[in-house]
């Protein structure tokens, strides 16, 4: 069974962007994460919404109405 929990839904949004949008966010995070990990990256970003990254992740989720909470 899946946990879930907020970083779960977070992927799973992440996952459900277009496949373009989605590439492209995916292969930019991977690139600027430190450990190779995109995911935990832009999770990261995404809670600190101070940070621009964080914002248009945000963003994203509202254009496309993926909401994780």
């Amino acid at each position: 069974m899946k946990n879930n929990n907020y970083y779960d839904a977070f992927i799973d949004s992440i996952l459900s962007l277009p496949p373009k949008i989605r590439n492209a966010v995916i292969r930019t995070a991977g690139a600027a994460a430190s450990d190779n990990n995109p995911y935990l990256y832009l999770w990261t970003c995404y809670n600190d919404l101070d940070n621009p990254t964080g914002v248009y992740i945000a963003e994203l989720f509202d254009q496309y109405k993926l909401a994780i909470d």
